[in-house]
């Protein structure tokens, strides 16, 4: 697990938010399901595309929309 920050893009602005790097077991491991949407699968740590889990207060700061939540 290794805290970063990354950019996130929000039509012409970008943002820059703190991240934690975690494995697909890590809300598992703390027995803390998500409260909507899902968390990761075992196969997304080797996507080269990133994936992922925010958290409620990031959420409401981007508005509560629970549209930008995917549950595949």
């Amino acid at each position: 697990m290794g805290l970063t920050t990354v950019g996130l893009q929000q039509g012409d602005l970008t943002l820059e938010v703190h991240a934690n790097f975690v494995s697909a077991n890590y809300f598992t491991l703390l027995g803390v399901p998500p409260a909507m949407g899902r968390g990761f699968l075992p196969e997304e740590e080797t996507l080269a595309t990133p994936v992922v889990v925010l958290n409620h207060a990031f959420w409401e700061r981007l508005g509560s929309d629970p549209n930008i939540i995917a549950a595949r």
